[in-house]
């Protein structure tokens, strides 16, 4: 049978992982995953290939777009390192049902 990893994706602090688990059972196997939270901007050139998204977007990265996509990048690594064969991401703002 096949692994699944599943992870609920947000910022520490920010009291929607409450919300997220208020549902019960649907929401109990997911593993809190906290998000880079960059809105001080401290999230180097460094740490974040700003060339790539502006080769994509065709503008500079915003410092919560920076946060944003680091996170689901560390989520993905994360995943990788593990032995799972499946990951399921979800953001700690949705609500999910059975």
């Amino acid at each position: 049978m096949a692994k699944i990893l599943k992870y609920v994706l947000g910022l520490d602090g920010a009291n929607r992982f409450e919300s997220f688990y208020s549902v019960g059972a649907p929401a109990k196997d997911f593993v809190p995953y906290s998000a880079v939270d960059n809105r001080d901007n401290h999230v180097t050139d460094d740490e974040f290939d700003v060339e790539l998204f502006r080769s994509r977007w065709h503008r500079d990265p915003t410092p919560a777009e920076r946060g944003c996509m680091l996170s689901h990048v560390k989520m993905w690594e994360d995943f990788v390192a593990s032995d799972a064969d499946w990951a399921l991401i979800a953001e700690d703002d949705i609500l999910i049902s059975p």
